[in-house]
């Protein structure tokens, strides 16, 4: 350090004159005040930095906190809007009147009980629906008339129309015609309120069957007759108290039945000179709606 650069540091030494001692106090303190300031620079660094680091992560436990609680509500809002759109199934039961012991039935009656609507359905299923046929095993066979489901076990026939229908039939019940007869006859007959007359056992399975006449009026007449005298037919039971070819259901207060019209929703087709009644899958679905399934 020369004696100008002595004047403009240290104008309090101006009357004194450097010797080889004093430059090297001189230097001594430069030296510690650098060390010094550069410790301050790396402190001043490190506390940005660590301030920095800090924040950040702060910020990233509000974030994933936040983002916690979206995911969370976004849970609640799916689990609510799953309660909101859960239904009810419907309770459902296959009844089968075959011909005679171990024959073919011409009467296939699934009932579909809603129980938050307190409705009592009634699908009558077409002998000539063309449905899967499954065996005991669970296994298709082949495809064929409804009919042909009774072929084997009862149990197989409600395999077939639950695979048809892509729904759950809970249980089944079977009886002969002439056992149904029977059993309608010790009744009394029942009861058609819509004509005010009464008809038998053997009338009513006659007027069951009529709907496989072709020389009885049109199809859809057909149809239409079937189902109206199904409805009576379930009316008049459960007025008098037989309730147990249906599912469970809840006769302490008014009992809605309906008949589930599928004679629009039917198309003839011929298959190797057979005819069958088809329903395509817009038609299913149709009927399960109406069935009460979702």
């Amino acid at each position: 350090m020369d004696n100008k650069e002595k004047e403009y540091l240290f104008p309090e030494f101006d009357d004194v004159t450097f010797d080889a001692i004093d430059r090297e106090k001189v230097f001594r303190r430069i030296k510690n005040e650098t060390s010094k300031n550069k410790i301050k620079k790396l402190f001043s660094s490190f506390s940005a930095l660590f301030v920095t680091s800090i924040t950040g992560v702060v910020a990233v436990i509000i974030f994933i906190l936040f983002s916690s609680s979206t995911i969370f509500n976004n849970n609640e809002e799916i689990h609510n809007v799953a309660q909101i759109g859960e239904h009810e199934n419907p309770k459902t039961e296959l009844l089968i009147i075959r011909r005679e012991e171990h024959d073919l039935a011409d009467l296939l009656l699934l009932f579909s009980y809603i129980p938050s609507e307190n409705n009592l359905k009634v699908l009558s299923i077409h002998r000539d629906l063309y449905v899967p046929i499954i065996d005991e095993t669970g296994q298709e066979r082949m495809k064929g008339k409804a009919l042909k489901t009774t072929i084997v076990e009862s149990s197989a026939a409600v395999k077939s129309f639950s695979k048809f229908f892509g729904m759950q039939i809970d249980s089944y019940h079977e009886l002969t015609e002439e056992r149904f007869v029977q059993l309608l006859n010790s009744l009394g007959g029942i009861s058609i309120t819509t004509t005010n007359e009464t008809l038998s056992g053997e009338e009513v399975l006659s007027q069951l069957l009529a709907r496989y006449d072709p020389a009885r009026h049109t199809f859809e007449h057909r149809e239409k007759q079937h189902n109206e005298l199904l409805v009576a037919i379930m009316e008049d039971l459960i007025n008098k108290n037989i309730t147990q070819i249906f599912p469970a259901i809840d006769t302490s207060k008014d009992l809605k039945i309906d008949a589930i019209e599928m004679g629009e929703l039917v198309e003839f087709s011929i298959v190797k000179e057979i005819v069958y009644y088809m329903v395509d899958e817009e038609g299913i679905e149709k009927v399960r709606t109406e069935l009460g399934v979702k």
